[in-house]
């Protein structure tokens, strides 16, 4: 499979698996091919409802949080392998 073909089936995957949570904003962040595994982690970006709650300040304005999630795709057949929380650090 290429990139292109991994991310569209990682987004459609995190549609599918987090529809009843109303996710949107759904975006690519990161793509990285794992030579040793054959497999893609692509991680996608999105928000939860609950998020938009949020108020961090950042002058004066909300920022919106993300949840990032970092799909594994088998390379020769394109099955999904895993979906993993990925921690994004500030600053």
């Amino acid at each position: 499979m290429n990139a292109t073909d991994a991310i569209r089936a990682a987004k459609q995957h995190i549609l599918d698996i987090f529809r009843e949570e109303d996710i949107t904003h759904v975006g690519l962040e990161e793509v990285d091919f794992d030579h040793d595994g054959e497999a893609w982690n692509i991680t996608i970006g999105f928000q939860r409802p609950w998020e938009k709650l949020a108020k961090p300040i950042v002058l004066g304005e909300p920022v919106p949080r993300r949840t990032y999630k970092v799909v594994r795709l088998n390379d020769a057949d394109g099955r999904l392998l895993s979906i993993r929380h990925r921690e994004v650090g500030a600053g």
